[in-house]
């Protein structure tokens, strides 16, 4: 792939406006960045202030390969909202931003996906320059990589495998390690009997191998990836698959070929089918909007009517491994029908912290004057301590969103008075590893 294939056509910037969906979501964003390319790509960022105060914002890029134009644009501002809940209300001084790439065509190599993202990175920088980009779906630490190395860019992205000096956030579960542990903060984990995971990915394996480790009696009973579904009700061979999707370099499709060859297992080629099987929990750790009302319009044509997949279900609980994988009045239904909902900026913050750290550490992790291990375990205990303290104040009520707002408006003042107080340190990555040691939520 040449670089004029990527190479950006056009651009649109747009600050300070209201955004509202068709299913009713709407917030303020106060940028908006689209760049069309050479070869049909559209990508777009957008950032959603959590405190003017806040120097940076970060979040995650993902490319998709379905969708239109206006609908990636709502993607990409739901999930900005979202890491402007998610951030400070997990402790992280940073506003929330998030980045979608349109490509039909996605290539498989790092290098091709990198250079369209560095190309969209360089106009977003001109409107937001303390944009700090991490990985997503469709974009690992093998692209982040190649884009530390692509000029002007290592202080912009995080994320990066620990052989480039980062903490290899997505290979070691950062997010779908966290998530688990929220679990422990609920009293109703032990009815639990089995569990399902829509994105069998990096969020979504490693769920489920801390899931084994963790809660044991909860059998995963039931995958999906974008080539099909995999179920089993008996469980499945947990331990065998993670092994199957971190050993292969198509892993989605390893997945479907294990799942057609093992025995006990059976296997749909509809995603979809995920939503007509039993399950006590799900785990939606793919795409947002995934669940909507069956009287909505959303931007997602392939969203899941919530009463229908409730009434098949049977679900108890969403662990929410994705960003906004339900709509808000999908989620509503479900906690008026008894279901708890763990929502996903209280819950599945592992990643950003672990990002927000290896950033303000990447000096030293490339020296070498901070062991990688030395770093691993003390944001491990950061991202306990921050969702343990969160989750059992969230559970605490019966709407748990409601609660979540509720617990995020709470942490944001002492987040940013705390930020403040630290504006004499002697650099803004001293001033982050300050604030992350001392704040207590």
């Amino acid at each position: 792939m040449s670089a004029a294939e990527v190479g950006v056509v056009r651009h649109d910037i747009r600050t300070n406006f209201q955004h509202t969906a068709s299913d009713g979501f709407t917030t303020p964003v106060r940028t908006l960045v689209t760049t069309h390319h050479a070869g049909g790509q559209v990508a777009i960022s957008a950032f959603v202030e959590s405190s003017p105060v806040f120097t940076r914002s970060v979040g995650g890029s993902r490319i998709v390969r379905t969708g239109t134009v206006e609908g990636t644009a709502t993607e990409a501002i739901k999930l900005a909202s979202g890491m402007s809940s998610k951030n400070p209300g997990a402790g992280i001084p940073a506003s929330g931003q998030k980045t979608v790439a349109l490509w039909a065509d996605m290539p498989s190599d790092a290098e091709g996906k990198a250079r369209l993202l560095a190309e969209h990175y360089r106009v977003v920088l001109t409107a937001e320059p303390g944009a700090i980009f991490g990985p997503d779906m469709n974009v690992g630490e093998e692209v982040q990589d190649v884009l530390s190395g692509t000029d002007g860019l290592l202080d912009h992205v995080t994320g990066l495998s620990t052989a480039a000096g980062g903490l290899a956030i997505d290979s070691t579960g950062y997010t779908g390690r966290a998530l688990v542990g929220a679990l422990s903060g609920w009293d109703g984990t032990a009815g639990l009997k089995t569990a399902a995971i829509q994105g069998f990915g990096a969020v979504g394996a490693w769920a489920a191998k801390a899931l084994l480790r963790h809660h044991p009696h909860v059998k995963l009973v039931a995958l999906s990836n974008r080539y099909g579904t995999a179920f089993a009700a008996a469980g499945m061979p947990v331990e065998q698959l993670f092994e199957v999707w971190s050993t292969s370099a198509s892993p989605d499709r390893a997945i479907k070929e294990f799942a057609i060859g093992h025995a006990d297992l059976s296997w749909v080629e509809d995603p979809d089918h995920l939503w007509t099987l039993p399950c006590d929990l799900l785990v939606p750790a793919a795409r947002t909007g995934v669940v909507k009302l069956a009287e909505e319009e959303t931007e997602s044509a392939d969203a899941v009517a919530v009463q229908s997949w409730h009434a098949a279900s049977g679900v108890k609980a969403v662990l929410q491994g994705a960003n906004a994988p339900c709509s808000a009045g999908a989620e509503t239904w479900l906690s008026e029908h008894g279901v708890v909902i763990f929502p996903d900026f209280i819950v599945n913050c592992g990643g950003v912290w672990g990002c927000w750290a290896e950033w303000y550490s990447r000096a030293e992790l490339r020296a070498g004057t901070i062991a990688h291990e030395v770093l691993d375990e003390k944001v491990h205990n950061i991202i306990r301590e921050k969702v343990a303290a969160n989750i059992q104040k969230v559970l605490a009520e019966t709407n748990t969103r409601a609660s979540a707002h509720r617990v995020k408006k709470a942490n944001q003042a002492p987040v940013a008075a705390l930020w403040e107080s630290l504006a004499s340190a002697e650099n803004q990555y001293r001033r982050a590893e300050a604030h992350a040691e001392q704040l207590k939520l």
